[in-house]
């Protein structure tokens, strides 16, 4: 498993997030493992063969799919409550170039951008 160092940001209305990070190259199952340098510790894989971000911590996991311009079914199970939440999400933006990748996205009026580039 090749290991790599990548950009990872994540930008909604209010706040930006980079993180320069090792990350791990899954050449067979074509995805990319990485670990955010935030408090909650999260790991994340971007899976580019169904184009799924999967974001976990202690508290809770995200599953985004993507499907540009069509609406796509993720969620978020709240590990504490043991409850999870189903979101629409429309992808306006989905380009790869090889590894990178940058995507648009809204949930309910709520715009996000999410990017890895590989550095």
């Amino acid at each position: 498993m090749p290991k790599i160092k990548i950009k990872a940001t994540i930008v909604n209305a209010a706040d930006t997030y980079e993180y320069t990070v090792p990350a791990i190259y899954k050449e067979d199952e074509n995805i990319i493992l990485y670990k955010e340098n935030d408090e909650q510790k999260t790991t994340v894989s971007f899976n580019y063969k169904t184009k799924e971000l999967i974001r976990e911590n202690a508290s809770l996991i995200m599953n985004y799919p993507f499907n540009k311009d069509k609406n796509a079914q993720g969620t978020i199970h709240v590990k504490g409550m043991e409850r999870t939440f189903h979101v629409v999400i429309k992808t306006t933006k989905l380009i790869r170039h090889d590894k990178n990748i940058d995507i648009e996205y809204h949930i309910g009026k709520d715009k996000f951008v999410y990017k890895i580039e590989v550095i």
